[in-house]
């Protein structure tokens, strides 16, 4: 039985005391304040979860912390190799509380804790969406959307469900907006995915949790504006709660029913009630939101559209990050890095300059060219 905290005493020692005695140990490494910003990231998510001890500390803990960075690097935050670099200064800092007496084994170097983590792609560039690839999906989009409005017969569903995707891909390439700022993440309840509240079509823009977990406002171009009222009219949201791209999941519908008339219904009422009644039906007139889209579920979006219209970068779907990428792409790429740097919300022209070293080593070896005469024939 794996187990992480047995037998030791973690009340002689406050896990924030621990860290800060760990950190004063490697002060004289060149990591020290990557190791630094880690273990605080990981402090603040434990304090999320109310885990404030090392008791709960355990190969559970970790194993949904490896699942956590997991999703970040899914929702386009940072590299895979940067996860698995989280948590090995996660692991150090345990191992170094094991030597302290805090826990008698280590839970972050089990098989099951480890195997969430995603794996490193080495130094290799990251997706972006090209102007082609972009223009090219956003066309195969409205012309979706036209077909099944020109249809005589089509059913509401599907008219929905390709208005739904239209939005949802030109939200992605125009607005530079990350996963998990507009879909869920199941392990992160306050990313639950954009509301219509949310969305404000006057500013042309809309709310979301940044990457520092403020509230930021990512801006709303005209297309993609036109895109979301559009959908909004055959979607009809009851609320403003309403999520903008809700969830299809079976189970996750049934449930948000019976969380919403539970202090209601008893069970057996609600049992009977989703027997009887379609389960969007329930979820509008009682006014309960059902949950969003998951940022895996907008993946498997974009991977059917793409797979049907044979869209394809370097072998792989379009993802949704890559949309964020090649936004930013289009801006450096024109000598616009400010204008780079405020659609992407970047907090520093630095970070901006640092996302897109390539191009300006690029434009570098252009001008050496031109003062040295260099030849690339």
């Amino acid at each position: 039985m794996e187990t992480g905290s047995t037998g030791a005493d973690p009340g002689e020692k406050t896990l924030e005391r621990c860290i800060d005695d760990y950190l004063n140990t490697r002060q004289a490494e060149t990591s020290a304040r990557n190791m630094a910003y880690a273990l605080e990231s990981w402090r603040e998510w434990l304090a999320r979860r109310n885990v404030d001890d090392f008791e709960s500390i355990d190969p559970k803990c970790c194993r949904e912390y490896a699942f956590h960075l997991a999703e970040r690097v899914d929702a386009g935050e940072f590299a895979g190799s940067t996860a698995r670099t989280y948590y090995a200064f996660v692991r150090a800092f345990l191992s170094f509380a094991v030597r302290d007496e805090q826990l008698d084994t280590n839970p972050a170097m089990t098989n099951r804790a480890v195997e969430p983590l995603p794996e490193d792609e080495g130094t290799g560039t990251q997706q972006f969406w090209t102007a082609g690839k972009r223009d090219a999906l956003l066309r195969y989009a409205d012309q979706q959307v036209t077909s099944a409005l020109e249809h005589p017969v089509a059913p509401r569903p599907i008219l929905r469900t390709r208005m739904r995707d239209r939005a949802l891909v030109t939200l992605l390439a125009l607005s530079g907006v990350r996963g998990a700022e507009v879909f869920s993440a199941p392990r992160d309840a306050r990313r639950n995915g954009l509301r219509w509240a949310d969305v404000d079509f006057e500013a042309n823009s809309i709310a979301v949790l940044g990457k520092s977990r403020e509230t930021e406002h990512a801006p709303l171009p005209s297309r993609a504006a036109r895109a979301l009222r559009r959908y909004r009219e055959v979607l009809e949201p009851p609320i403003d709660e309403w999520p903008v791209f809700p969830s299809r999941h079976a189970a996750s519908l049934h449930q948000a029913v019976r969380d919403g008339l539970r202090d209601e219904y008893t069970e057996d009422r609600i049992d009977r009630v989703l027997e009887n009644r379609d389960v969007d039906d329930l979820l509008r007139d009682h006014e309960i939101a059902p949950p969003s889209i998951s940022t895996n579920g907008a993946r498997n979006v974009m991977k059917r559209i793409c797979t049907r219209f044979d869209l394809e970068i370097d072998g792989e779907y379009l993802k949704p990050h890559g949309a964020r990428r090649g936004l930013g792409h289009a801006f450096y790429s024109e000598g616009r890095a400010e204008d780079a740097q405020s659609a992407l919300r970047h907090k520093s022209i630095e970070t901006t300059h640092a996302a897109y070293s390539n191009i300006q080593a690029g434009e570098t070896a252009d001008r050496i060219d031109d003062v040295l005469g260099g030849d690339r024939g």
